[in-house]
């Protein structure tokens, strides 16, 4: 009431005028804020809302990362298989080829003129030594072949081993599995 009475005298007409749509527009802006701003009793249905929103968008997010990461595996694993297969046919065609190869190196050794007579002696042979110990000693069948025939042959043998640089022994066994002629490579030396 005092602000009234001494309104007209400071031009409080003015100030109240100014005063009061200000008060006016500040409630108003009070009233917009407050119905942003829950209330306590709202926080319920607010959560209620908020999980309907953001578990589906989670796990459909989740979703989608695990499907592309099982995807990524899966392409790995595809890769990964394919490149065994193609380290397998690799391997395999160099084996084939190894086998190849000692293929053709015995059977150029069996194409060696003096082996091939020692072993066409002993095919007709009636006795078969167990070892080449009867050659060296002097004790001779009639269809066995001399000692300067294996001294050809150890000497065709090793230089095989030296021509060819891959074996460490060439063995020459007879029929029974006695060893008859043994060439070691060893450093270049056989």
């Amino acid at each position: 009431m005092i602000c009234i009475i001494f309104a007209p005298f400071f031009g409080g007409k003015k100030i109240f005028d100014s005063v009061v749509p200000r008060k006016i527009q500040l409630n108003q802006d009070r009233d917009k804020i407050l119905k942003v701003i829950p209330l306590r009793q709202h926080y319920g249905e607010i959560t209620k809302q908020f999980a309907l929103i953001f578990f589906p968008i989670s796990i459909l997010i989740g979703a989608v990362l695990v499907n592309s990461y099982y995807r990524e595996v899966g392409s790995r694993k595809k890769f990964i298989k394919i490149e065994e297969k193609r380290v397998v046919e690799v391997k395999k065609i160099l084996i084939n080829n190894s086998f190849v190869s000692l293929i053709l190196d015995v059977q150029n050794l069996a194409k060696l003129p003096y082996l091939k007579e020692y072993f066409d002696g002993r095919k007709n042979s009636s006795q078969i030594p167990h070892s080449h110990l009867g050659y060296l000693d002097g004790r001779k069948n009639s269809s066995q072949i001399p000692h300067s025939h294996l001294e050809h042959i150890e000497e065709q043998l090793v230089a095989f081993a030296k021509y060819q640089q891959l074996y460490y022994q060439v063995l020459l066994l007879d029929t029974t599995g006695q060893e008859i002629i043994r060439v070691s490579y060893e450093n270049g030396e056989a």
